[in-house]
């Protein structure tokens, strides 16, 4: 590993002076694009091969891997370019092509949001398509003897012209060796069950086929089939996961009865009733997306949908007992599983069962600011467009709404004036957070919204009150915005010693270029494209500040990267939830 003047990807995080960056075997490391417990990936620019973009894994743990993609070559399985070796750290480059970073997971979550495709015509067959190339790349793999053991949706790549490619083979099991691991709830039940027993267990072709399954399932019905209803302990949540899968397929109105077979198939408790190999899979899905089949499908909907019709008034009749008997229990096992992953992180794979609890309670106030919490923390991920990010904020402030008009909540004022800011209503934002238990959030907050609104002294006398990051970057940006650029200049200074948000960064830059500082304007810019921000995006204000900018060298090779996104969120808004607990009723009146 090395360091070479140009362009820093990371040159903070990595201790490099401003100016520098990180060159490993002759990639430059422009960003990072993920991390595991013993691998980074990372977006870099080949040097020996005309500066072409690439994918590269930086692992210590790589001669497995290297060696079974080295025996792989099929259109569905991701290829690898080359290897690089760095002889003084031992580390190992794993280099890929550079063609997308959508995972089958980043489509899932975009196709659930509010407006999005999930469950529409074609839906099915999409997910059907999408997991016939994962058959056929992993029949390749199969054929060679490697299995792949932590097949999801996260490892399933999804190209621009739609085909679906298999990468990481990291876990890939040793012929008779011991499971390496994976992802649980991806888990055949014989891996499930050698866990809890400490048997040693190698993971075979019936393993990567269940897993198949699940896949299938989450992309048809927005979340896995089966998980622990019991965590008191490991043994506890093992025993309810086999429990779980023991008892078969949920029933789901999205599944078709065709598909719902096949999935059946593949996930089958015992190994020798799951299809023998991955090439059966395949054909069954071949199958499935013929044309006769797709037509007799829409026939056997329609005769469903008239036989529904017909029998119309005897459901409405029982639906009174019906929702008694079991909305309760599917409400309250929805939400719970929406509070576990939601509380691990995984706020995409959460908002799947917070939509079934509403659906199953939709008066139950407290389930409703659940989603609303779980959509504004998928909403505040930068990886989404403004286009996908506004129907999440939109569907946040309904169920907030909802919520405050019926309880009067301050804690709910809070949250629903910061999405209120996001929306840019910032009149009805002012008044909300007025209301709201005055945190330090919910009063940077207000600040902002006065701001937008003609108020900046009203906004000022607010700030001044803290020395934190977002206060100081928005009294810097009042005092910029108001001809006081020195002062701008010193109170970004004071809040980049306290946060490296990639947008304080990037306004930052603009204020030192205003007061002609070149050095601390590229080293502003800097810190803000390696974290991530759209160089293309900060360009002009800066060029606009100091013209000259524009013949620089290092401003150039600043702004010539990759481009990646135009609309981060602005730090300026502060969460005000983050430190609350889920599982608390907010919606009670305070």
């Amino acid at each position: 590993m090395q360091t070479a003047t140009g362009t820093s990807g990371f040159s903070e995080r990595f201790g490099l002076k401003p100016g520098e960056f990180l060159v490993f075997c002759d990639l430059k490391l422009i960003r990072l694009l993920g991390k595991g417990a013993h691998a980074c990936v990372f977006l870099a620019i080949d040097l020996r091969v005309a500066e072409r973009k690439v994918v590269v894994k930086i692992t210590s743990r790589a001669s497995r891997e290297i060696d079974v993609l080295a025996r792989l070559r099929h259109p569905n399985i991701s290829p690898v370019l080359d290897v690089r070796h760095d002889e003084e750290s031992g580390f190992v480059g794993i280099v890929m092509p550079y063609e997308s970073q959508r995972t089958l997971r980043d489509h899932l979550v975009e196709a659930c949001i509010p407006g999005g495709i999930f469950g529409k015509a074609g839906w099915s067959d999409d997910a059907a398509g999408f997991m016939r190339n994962v058959c056929d790349g992993l029949t390749a793999a199969h054929q060679k003897g490697i299995i792949h053991a932590d097949v999801k949706p996260e490892n399933l790549l999804l190209r621009p012209d739609d085909s679906v490619q298999v990468i990481d083979f990291g876990l890939a099991p040793l012929e008779n060796g011991p499971d390496e691991g994976g992802t649980g709830l991806y888990f055949a039940p014989e891996r499930v069950a050698a866990v809890q027993s400490g048997e040693q267990f190698t993971p075979n072709t019936r393993c990567d086929i269940y897993s198949i399954g699940i896949c299938l399932f989450e992309l048809l019905r927005g979340r896995v089939p089966f998980y622990p209803t019991d965590d008191d302990s490991e043994e506890a949540a093992i025993t309810s996961m086999l429990d779980s899968i023991r008892r078969g397929l949920p029933k789901s109105p999205l599944i078709d009865r065709e598909m719902r077979k096949i999935i059946a198939k593949c996930t089958a408790f015992d190994p020798a009733d799951r299809f023998q190999n991955v090439s059966e899979v395949s054909n069954a899905l071949q199958e499935y997306l013929t044309p006769q089949r797709k037509f007799l499908r829409r026939l056997a909907g329609g005769k469903r949908l008239f036989a529904l019709v017909a029998t119309v008034a005897v459901m409405v009749m029982s639906f009174g007992v019906y929702q008694k008997s079991t909305s309760p229990s599917l409400h309250i096992r929805e939400h719970t599983q929406a509070v576990a992953l939601a509380e691990s992180g995984e706020f995409s794979m959460a908002l799947p069962h917070i939509n079934a609890a509403v659906e199953a309670a939709p008066d139950n106030l407290n389930t409703r600011f659940l989603r609303a919490r779980i959509l504004i923390r998928i909403a505040e991920q930068p990886r989404w467009t403004h286009s996908l990010r506004q129907p999440m904020w939109q569907r946040a402030r309904d169920d907030l709404s909802t919520v405050h008009t019926t309880t009067q909540s301050r804690r709910v004022a809070a949250v629903l004036g910061y999405v209120e800011a996001r929306l840019s209503r910032f009149d009805v934002a002012s008044k909300l957070l007025g209301l709201a238990q005055q945190t330090h959030a919910v009063r940077v907050n207000r600040a902002v919204a006065l701001a937008q609104i003609g108020q900046p002294e009203a906004a000022v006398s607010i700030l001044v009150q803290f020395d934190s990051p977002a206060a100081l970057h928005n009294l810097a940006m009042i005092e910029y915005a108001t001809g006081n650029s020195q002062g701008a200049s010193n109170l970004m200074e004071a809040a980049m010693r306290q946060s490296d948000n990639p947008i304080l960064s990037a306004d930052a830059a603009a204020v030192f270029a205003k007061v002609g500082d070149v050095d601390k304007s590229l080293t502003a810019l800097d810190r803000a494209i390696s974290r991530g921000l759209d160089a293309e995006s900060a360009k002009p204000q800066i060029v606009s500040n100091l013209p000259s900018l524009a013949d620089d060298a290092r401003f150039q090779e600043l702004t010539g990267g990759t481009r990646l996104r135009r609309d981060w969120l602005s730090p300026r808004l502060v969460p005000v939830d983050d430190d609350w607990p889920l599982l608390t009723d907010l919606y009670e009146t305070d």
